[in-house]
């Protein structure tokens, strides 16, 4: 997809399809938003927003049967951690 001649809704609907990460769905937002109402522009950075929650949220489970130590020194980088942990582990 072309910079050049992004609106707003083709923004929204490849950020939703998963086309755009939310750092590329805030760049092309900074770079159309000249051209948009500030209402607007809360809207679409607040869709940015919630998705991102969401996702943190959905890696959040992984984390729930570790050992907080291991949390602890693992923060972010546990949301790549797949399947369940052993307590005999």
């Amino acid at each position: 997809m072309a910079d050049d001649g992004m609106t707003w809704r083709m923004l929204i609907e490849d950020f939703k399809r998963g086309y755009l990460t939310a750092q590329e769905a805030r760049e092309h937002l900074n770079e159309i938003s000249y051209d948009l109402e500030e209402d607007l522009i809360e809207k679409i950075e607040d869709l940015i927003y919630e998705h991102e929650e969401r996702e943190l949220l959905a890696s959040a489970h992984w984390t729930d049967n570790l050992p907080s130590e291991v949390v602890e020194e693992y923060g972010e980088d546990l949301m790549y951690v797949t399947g369940d942990w052993d307590e005999d582990n």
